[in-house]
C-alpha cells in the first residue's frame, strides 16, 4: 500500500511535472509573453520576454516597469496596464519603449484580464515587435514615393520630347514670316517719317483743295497722329511673335551651344545685370554664394535659365520683396536656389508649371514658355529642377546640376 506521503510526492511531481511543461510551451512561444499582478509586477515570462528585455527572468521577475524603463515610458504601461484591470476588457495598443541600446522601438502590445481559482486578478499580455516592420514600411513608401516622382519626370520627358519636334516645326514656319514682317515694319516706319515731314508742309494748303472735303482733310490728320501708334504696336507685337519663336527654338533645341567650364556664379551676376531693369525699383536681391568649383555647362543656356526665374520670382511680387539666390556644392553635383517672397503658387498649379504654354499671368503677360524651357534646358544637362511653394509665402526653385557636365564626363565627351 502506498502511504499518505507517497501521494503527497505524487502529486507534488506532478504538479512540477505540468508547470514544467506549461513553461516549455510558454517558452515555445516567438513573441513575448508576460503575466503581471495586481500590482504590475512580472510574476510569470517566457524565454522570448527576457531576450526582448535584455536580462534573464531572475532579474525581471517580481519587478515591474518602472525599474526598467523611462518614468514617461512606464507611466504609459501601467496606465494601460489598469484599463484592463478596472474594464476587464481586451486591450490592444501600439506603444513606445527606450531599449537598452537607447533606440526607440514600436510595439504591439495585447493584454487579457485572467482571474485565478482564488479570485486574484492577473494581466496576460503577448508583445509584437513592429519596429523593424515599420522601419521596412516606411523605407517601402519612401521607394514608392521616389518612383512616382521619377515616373513622372519620365512622362514630363515624354512629353518634353513630342512637344519639342512640334515647337521646332512651329518655330519654322511662323520664323520666315516673321522675319519679312519685321523687315517691311522698319522700312515701312522710315517711309511714315518721310510721308509725315511731306505731310506737313502741305497741311495748311489742303483747306485750299476744292476737290478734297473739309472732313476728308480733318481725316486726313488724324491718320497722319495714328500712323506712328499704330506702326510702334505692330512693331511690338512682332518683336513679342519673335520673341515666342526664339522661345519655342531654344525649347525644342535645347542641346545647341558648347559646353564648357565656366564660373556659375559670373553667370548669375550676369542674368541680374540684364534685368536689372525689372529688379531695380522693387526688389532686395540677397546672394548667398557657396564656394563652388568651376562647372562644365552651355553659358548662355543657363544665362536664360537664370533670366527667367528671375523674372517670374519678380512677376511674383506685386510691390516691394526679396529674391534670395543660394548655391552650394555637394560631391560631384553643385545646387542652385532662386526664392522669392511673392505670391506664391496653388497647389493645383505648381504640378503644371513646366508644362508648355501653361501660364497663369494675364493673357498678353505670359507666353506659357519660359518654365517650360527652363525645364528643357536643366534636363538637357541631366540635372534637375524643382518648385515648392506655398500661396501667400512665395515660391522656391531648386536647381540641381552635375559639376561636370552631363554623364559627368566634362567637355571631353561633347568634344568626341
Amino acid at each position: 500500500m502506498h502511504g499518505p506521503c507517497s501521494h503527497q510526492r505524487a502529486v507534488t511531481e506532478a504538479v512540477e511535472n505540468t508547470s514544467e511543461y506549461l513553461k516549455q510551451i510558454i517558452n515555445s512561444v516567438a513573441d513575448p509573453l508576460f503575466v503581471k499582478d495586481r500590482k504590475h509586477r512580472w510574476i510569470l515570462l517566457n524565454q522570448a520576454f527576457c531576450d526582448f528585455m535584455g536580462h534573464p527572468s531572475s532579474k525581471l521577475i517580481g519587478k515591474s516597469d518602472y525599474d526598467f524603463f523611462p518614468k514617461k515610458e512606464a507611466d504609459v504601461f501601467w496606465q494601460k496596464d489598469e484599463e484592463v484591470f478596472q474594464t476587464g476588457q481586451e486591450n490592444v495598443n501600439e506603444e513606445f519603449f527606450t531599449d537598452g541600446t537607447g533606440s526607440r522601438r514600436v510595439i504591439i502590445t495585447k493584454k487579457t484580464i485572467y482571474t485565478g481559482p482564488s479570485g486574484e486578478q492577473c494581466i496576460v499580455g503577448i508583445i509584437r515587435d513592429m519596429t523593424d516592420i515599420k522601419r521596412t514600411t516606411e523605407e517601402l513608401r519612401s521607394a514608392y514615393e521616389k518612383l512616382v516622382a521619377l515616373q513622372s519626370r519620365l512622362i514630363q520627358s515624354e512629353k518634353m520630347a513630342s512637344l519639342g519636334q512640334l515647337a521646332a516645326g512651329i518655330a519654322h514656319e511662323i520664323n520666315n514670316p516673321t522675319a519679312y514682317i519685321i523687315s517691311n515694319l522698319d522700312m515701312f516706319q522710315e517711309y511714315q517719317s518721310q510721308v509725315q515731314k511731306c505731310f506737313r508742309i502741305v497741311a495748311p494748303y489742303l483747306s485750299t483743295i476744292k476737290e478734297l472735303p473739309q472732313d476728308q482733310s480733318k481725316k486726313l490728320g488724324e491718320i497722319m497722329e495714328d500712323l506712328p501708334v499704330l506702326i510702334c504696336e505692330t512693331a511690338q507685337g512682332a518683336q513679342r511673335i519673335k520673341k515666342i519663336v526664339q522661345d519655342l527654338k531654344v525649347f525644342a533645341h535645347p542641346t545647341e551651344g558648347t559646353l564648357e567650364y565656366g564660373d556659375l556664379h559670373a553667370c548669375i551676376d550676369r542674368a541680374i545685370d540684364i534685368m536689372a531693369g525689372e529688379l531695380k525699383y522693387k526688389i532686395k536681391l540677397v546672394r548667398e554664394y557657396g564656394h563652388l568649383p568651376l562647372v562644365c555647362f552651355r553659358e548662355q543656356q543657363m544665362l536664360q535659365v537664370f533670366m527667367n526665374l528671375l523674372s517670374n520670382a519678380a512677376q511674383a511680387i506685386e510691390t516691394n520683396g526679396t529674391i534670395k539666390i543660394k548655391t552650394w556644392p555637394h560631391g560631384k553635383e553643385v545646387h542652385i536656389e532662386i526664392s522669392d517672397n511673392g505670391q506664391g503658387i496653388a497647389p493645383d498649379v505648381i504640378s503644371k508649371i513646366f508644362d508648355p504654354f501653361f501660364t497663369t499671368k494675364s493673357v498678353g503677360q505670359g507666353t506659357g514658355l519660359g518654365l517650360s524651357v527652363v525645364h528643357g534646358i536643366i534636363t538637357k544637362h541631366q540635372g534637375t529642377i524643382n518648385a515648392v511653394s506655398q500661396v501667400g509665402e512665395g515660391a522656391v526653385f531648386h536647381i540641381k546640376l552635375l559639376r561636370d557636365g552631363p554623364g559627368g564626363s566634362g567637355v571631353k565627351k561633347e568634344q568626341a
